[in-house]
C-alpha cells in the first residue's frame, strides 16, 4: 500500500472488509477487483458517467448489481489480466474449444465455475493482442507496463466538493498514467467515435485529478488503443489538454449535482427535458 496519511479505517460491506473509508487523505492500496468494485460510496469513472445523465442515473448506478459482461468486455477484462497480471491470467482463466450454447457448453461451464472462460477464438484474440503489445517499439509498451504500479486502487476526496473518489489504474508509471482498451479501429478518427460515445474525457480527466491528488504530479494520460483483430494495431492517443479542460468542467458539473442531491435528499432526473425533434437532411 502507498500512501501520503495512513489514518485509515476499514469500512463494512455485505459481512467484510470491502473498502477502506478516508477522512480526508489519499490512498493508493493493492485491493481485489470485486473489492474495488463493491466501493460504490466512492465516485468512479463508471459513476461519473452516470451522474453526466442525472443524479438520479447515479443513484440507480450506485444501488444495482454489476451489469453482466459483454462479450466485448469479456475481451477487454482478459487483456488487462494478460498484460498487467499475468500470474492472475495464468491461474484464472481457462479455454472452451466450442461456443458458449448447448449442453457441451453447460456442462463445462458447470466444472469451471471458479474460473474465467474464453473460448478458443477469444483466447487467439488475447494472446494476439498481448503479442502486439510485446513487440510495440514507437515507444517500450512492454518495459513501461512492467515497471508501473499495475492495478492499483487510489481513492480520495475532491477538494472542491468533498465528494469521495476513486480510480483504478490500469498501469501508473513515473511518466504516465496507461489505459488499455480495446477497439475495432485504433486510428484517430475510428478511435475519437468511441471516445466520445463511452465518456473518456471523464475518465482521462478523473484519473488525472487522481494521480495529481495523490502524488502532486500532473501526468500525461495515455489511452493504448488495442485492435481486437489481427494484425492488432495499436495506437496511443494522449489526452490533450483541451479534452481535459472539458473534462473537468463536465466532472464540476457533475459532482456539484451530487452534492446538491446529497444535501436536499432528491435525486432528480433530467433537467427540463424538453426540445423540439429534427432530422438534418445529412441524415437522409
Amino acid at each position: 500500500m502507498f500512501t501520503n496519511n495512513h489514518n485509515i479505517r476499514a469500512c463494512q460491506s455485505n459481512g467484510g472488509v470491502r473498502c477502506r473509508r478516508l477522512h480526508g487523505q489519499v490512498v493508493f492500496i493493492s485491493l481485489a477487483d470485486d473489492d474495488y468494485h463493491a466501493c460504490r460510496d466512492y465516485v468512479s469513472a463508471s459513476g461519473l458517467k452516470a451522474l453526466v445523465r442525472s443524479p438520479a442515473h447515479f443513484k440507480t448506478w450506485q444501488e444495482q448489481a454489476p451489469k453482466e459482461t459483454t462479450a466485448a468486455q469479456r475481451l477487454g477484462k482478459a487483456l488487462h489480466a494478460a498484460v498487467l497480471e499475468p500470474e492472475k491470467f495464468a491461474s484464472t482463466y481457462c479455454t472452451y474449444a466450442g461456443s458458449r450454447r448447448g449442453k457441451p457448453w453447460q456442462i463445462f461451464e458447470a466444472q469451471c465455475q471458479a474460473m474465467e472462460i474464453l473460448t478458443t477464438q477469444e483466447f487467439d484474440q488475447v494472446m494476439g493482442m498481448h503479442e502486439a503489445i510485446q513487440v510495440f517499439d514507437t515507444v517500450d509498451l512492454a518495459e513501461m507496463i512492467r515497471a508501473s504500479h499495475c492495478e492499483q486502487s487510489l481513492f480520495w476526496t475532491d477538494a472542491r466538493t468533498g465528494i469521495r473518489c476513486r480510480i483504478r489504474c490500469d498501469a501508473h508509471h513515473e511518466n504516465a498514467i496507461i489505459d488499455l482498451k480495446t477497439t475495432t479501429d485504433a486510428r484517430p478518427a475510428g478511435f475519437t467515435k468511441q471516445a466520445r460515445q463511452n465518456g473518456y474525457d471523464l475518465q482521462a480527466t478523473h484519473y488525472f485529478n487522481g494521480v495529481d491528488a495523490f502524488s502532486g504530479e500532473r501526468k500525461p494520460f495515455w489511452f493504448i488503443a488495442v485492435e481486437v483483430n489481427p494484425p492488432h494495431g495499436i495506437w496511443i492517443h494522449q489526452a490533450s489538454e483541451e479534452l481535459l479542460i472539458e473534462g473537468q468542467k463536465r466532472i464540476d458539473d457533475a459532482l456539484r449535482s451530487l452534492l446538491a442531491a446529497q444535501n436536499v435528499g432528491a435525486w432528480h432526473g433530467y433537467l427540463a427535458p424538453w426540445s423540439e425533434l429534427s432530422f438534418s437532411r445529412s441524415g437522409k
